[in-house]
């Protein structure tokens, strides 16, 4: 399965880092420095939550020994979220300290 072919709900993370990102901007400095603290963290407790729901759904399933179909699909959406929000924070971690170093040298500079 690549990544494109994932469904919808594998993107949701990502997409909401990005959109928190955008919304602060307009909020200010200090919200956006929290945002680099904030999103890894939100992006590292995805996969014990994934694994804590993935046991939970796989408990109810009734399989045969060793089925490879008798899997749970959410606990790789909740990965996928994890692994996709780690990326999204860290380029976008990047992105905002690049443009602050940028605003805090022409502060300096004028």
């Amino acid at each position: 399965m690549r990544y494109f072919e994932a469904p919808g709900t594998a993107y949701v993370l990502p997409v909401l880092l990005a959109v928190v990102w955008l919304l602060l901007w307009r909020a200010g400095r200090r919200a956006r420095l929290w945002f680099l603290l904030g999103a890894p963290v939100a992006s590292v407790l995805c996969i014990p939550i994934g694994v804590a729901v993935g046991l939970v759904e796989m408990s109810s399933l009734v399989c045969a020994t060793q089925a490879p179909e008798c899997s749970s699909m959410y606990i790789i959406d909740v990965w996928l979220n994890a692994y996709t929000g780690l990326w999204t924070s860290a380029v976008l971690g990047t992105v905002t300290l690049t443009i602050e170093a940028v605003l805090l040298i022409r502060r300096r500079r004028s």
